[in-house]
């Protein structure tokens, strides 16, 4: 089963599954069926990653919303193309960025986010694209109005030098 599935099962069973720190949490415990348990705790550590990640996509639309007052389009691709186009960045290396804001501590991912943007934005990747793949790498914790300021620097391109 995926984690996708098992946080799917969970809900159904009327539970609710948190990551708190590195501890999964099933509330009510004592509604949890014994088979359900059991695969929980053998794949503790992709459900923890799989609800972090969760997390990371509400802070990602909610910093959207706070840049430019809309909700992210459903239409926008979410996802980074696996064939790279003519002067797009091959998916490895879109990984690796992405591998980058999330090992950042959340003081310097900030930093760290707005390069990532200038680099995909530079590669000819598009505005939607290069956000929602980067923004749900971008650790908890991190400062709200640092992340909305890191989207608008990297969004912005750099001043021309002058003659």
């Amino acid at each position: 089963m995926t984690p996708a599935a098992m946080l799917t099962a969970l809900a159904e069973a009327g539970i609710t599954a948190t990551a708190e720190g590195d501890a999964l949490v099933l509330r009510p415990a004592s509604a949890v069926p014994p088979d359900l348990l059991a695969e929980c705790r053998n794949m503790k550590a992709a459900l923890i990653a799989a609800l972090r990640s969760e997390a990371a996509n509400e802070n990602a639309i909610y910093i959207h919303i706070l840049c430019h007052k809309t909700p992210p389009h459903p239409m926008e691709s979410n996802t980074a193309t696996a064939a790279a186009g003519p002067g797009l960045l091959p998916l490895s290396e879109i990984v690796a960025l992405v591998a980058a804001i999330a090992a950042a501590d959340p003081i310097a991912a900030p930093d760290v986010l707005r390069r990532a943007i200038r680099t995909m934005l530079d590669a000819g990747h598009g505005r939607g694209e290069t956000l929602q793949t980067l923004l749900p790498a971008v650790p908890l914790g991190c400062n709200p109005g640092a992340l909305a300021i890191a989207v608008w620097d990297g969004e912005t391109p750099p001043a021309e030098a002058a003659p």
